[in-house]
């Protein structure tokens, strides 16, 4: 045994712990000294009717948590209280200073306070507890300052990041307390690893339960990407005889379906988000969101208008970051209005499918005894996302006829590999499988395509997201 894994034993795992903590929570407490000081210059050039009083307010704050950093190098205060002390001045003062910002800047500003939480996230170890003590404030202070001071309703504050932010803080609580839990499980085995060989099951038995808390946490992150999808109940209030055949390859997914009503019209939307899993799942918050702001925020209820100011808002939310990100999805984008037997469509890359029956001459002449034939709409050769040739998207306006089927979808489907060769499943053998099965009730053609996609799988494994959406008019 090394002369590393003897101190190891010789120490407590609660001081080992306690080390480690004080790093980050120094390292923390600094971060939250410093750069609250430096927002102060964004500050004067977005906000400078404010920015003396914005200047005041962080001083104090950053005065205070300078205060606690040279409290605890004294031994006067506890690293915890320390970047405990950061976090919640932080929080409470970011809720004054939202309380006073219009829409805009509020929009503008809804990413530096989720970086809040998420830096908390990364460099915080402490119990649960610390945790729901400064959301709570933080929510505690939103609710006493924005009646008080803030220009905005309740709306507005909810749809352009209120929700989002409150999302995120909230899954911080848990984030947290899983990389706390974590660490200790960590410093624990550690220990007891080094006393004997005897004991390599403990690594298993931990590693199994860190997979777990892992995906619990994961499984938890699922529940707020169901939460943004449309409802059984409103697809079909609001598509009627319709099929959404939606499976994830992971437990949270880059690909996802979206639905909004505005007077007569209906919009929906089958997505594929970059990546799949739980990066491709983050960026689908980040494309939903820009989606509703699109038509909540701007109006917008053209789908090539639509997907233009999407990809706008998308890029624009990216660029924040110092990385290049390029990510975002590509999409079939569906305007439906009963009243009207219309239907307008646009695409980054996701084609329309528009399954028609044969009139009767048509039938009279045909020799293969088909009845309906396939329309494929094309869509734009361009993401929504930062491209090097962007154009506006195409709006489609479709003839349609009551029968007619719509089908949209992202690529998982006919990417999948499988069959007796193990080949891809491929787009023209979609489109004979949806003929195939277009006279079909809409349930029982859900049953039959999900069928047809397991049987052409087997035993491969599933290599993408799907989300398929048919509507018969």
């Amino acid at each position: 045994m090394n002369r590393t894994l003897i101190d190891l034993n010789r120490t407590n795992w609660k001081s080992q712990l306690e080390t480690v903590s004080i790093k980050y929570h120094k390292i923390g407490a600094w971060c939250g000294f410093a750069f609250n000081l430096i927002f102060s210059i964004s500050d004067y050039f977005i906000m400078p009717e404010y920015w003396l009083q914005f200047f005041i307010i962080r001083s104090i704050v950053s005065a205070i948590i300078l205060a606690s950093i040279f409290g605890q190098r004294a031994a006067l205060v506890k690293h915890e209280i320390m970047i405990a002390t950061a976090v919640l001045l932080i929080s409470v003062e970011n809720a004054y200073l939202y309380s006073v910002m219009d829409v805009e800047m509020f929009q503008q500003h809804t990413f530096a306070y989720i970086a809040l939480f998420i830096g908390c996230g990364m460099l915080v170890l402490w119990e649960r507890i610390y945790s729901i003590v400064i959301v709570v404030a933080n929510i505690v202070s939103g609710i006493i300052l924005f009646p008080i001071f803030s220009p905005l309703t309740i709306d507005q504050v909810m749809a352009n990041g209120g929700m989002l932010t409150i999302s995120v803080s909230i899954f911080t609580i848990f984030l947290i307390n899983t990389r706390y839990n974590l660490t200790v499980k960590e410093i624990k085995a550690r220990l007891a690893l080094s006393e004997s060989n005897e004991h390599l099951n403990i690594q298993k038995e931990l590693v199994e339960e860190r997979n777990k808390e892992i995906r619990d946490s994961i499984t938890y992150a699922k529940r707020i990407q169901d939460a943004m999808l449309p409802s059984a109940a409103i697809l079909t209030e609001n598509l009627h005889d319709s099929f959404v055949l939606y499976k994830p390859k992971d437990i949270v997914a880059g690909d996802f379906y979206w639905l909004e009503k505005i007077g007569d019209v209906v919009l929906f939307a089958a997505a594929d988000c970059t990546g799949h899993g739980v990066p491709g799942a983050m960026v689908s918050v980040v494309c939903i969101e820009a989606l509703n702001r699109s038509v909540r925020e701007f109006g917008l209820r053209d789908p090539g208008e639509i997907l233009t100011k999407t990809r706008e808002l998308v890029v624009a939310t990216f660029e924040q970051s110092e990385e290049k990100v390029m990510d975002g999805m590509d999409i079939a984008l569906i305007s439906l209005n009963r009243i009207r037997q219309q239907v307008k469509y646009a695409g980054a890359y996701n084609p329309l499918f528009q399954i028609k029956l044969l009139d009767d001459e048509v039938l009279e002449k045909s020799a293969k005894n088909e009845t309906h034939y396939l329309h494929e709409v094309k869509a734009d050769k361009q993401p929504v996302s930062k491209y090097m040739d962007t154009k506006p998207f195409t709006t489609h306006t479709i003839k349609i006829a009551s029968g007619d089927m719509l089908i949209i979808a992202s690529d998982g489907y006919q990417d999948q590999f499988g069959g007796p060769k193990g080949k891809k499943f491929r787009v023209k053998i979609m489109k004979e499988l949806l003929l195939e099965i277009s006279d079909k009730d809409l349930s029982e053609q859900n049953q039959l395509l999900d069928k047809a996609f397991e049987d052409w799988r087997g035993d491969e494994e599933q290599v993408d997201d799907i989300c398929v959406i048919g509507v018969r008019i």
